[in-house]
């Protein structure tokens, strides 16, 4: 009996990944999956496709990151910074209210109950200005 091949393919994310199955030249099925997934596959076969698990990302960082010198993983964080600033750069802040709420309770100049009152308040106004 043939030994039982099991492969896990990790597809980043918004990156693709096709998987095709094919027999005598003819091409029977064809998969396209879009990450962030886990394909396995098992003896050539497309068996399940699944989210990756945040402890499967974990895994996946301390095998990437393995060996690597301190100003090489600098520059990494570096361009990974970069780029959520640049996606973040068209973010507006829409509810200056709750902002302030948010500094005066992280700099104690109200108390976490009347922060909660001002939340509550404030999401009230929200609501009824939908």
């Amino acid at each position: 009996m043939d030994e039982m091949k099991v492969q896990e393919i990790y597809v980043m994310q918004g990156e693709e990944c096709r998987i095709d199955k094919a027999s005598e030249g003819i091409l029977n099925e064809s998969h396209v999956v879009v990450g962030p997934a886990k394909i396995v596959v098992a003896n050539g076969h497309f068996v399940s496709k699944e989210e990756v698990t945040m402890e499967e990302r974990f895994e996946l960082v301390a095998a990437a990151i393995k060996g690597l010198k301190r100003h090489q993983w600098s520059r990494i964080t570096q361009h990974i910074d970069m780029t959520y600033n640049s996606k973040a750069a068209d973010v507006r802040i829409d509810d200056s209210e709750l902002l302030k709420i948010n500094l005066q309770k992280e700099f104690g100049l109200i108390s976490p109950s009347k922060a909660i009152e001002a939340f509550k308040k404030a999401a009230e106004e929200s609501q009824k200005e939908k």
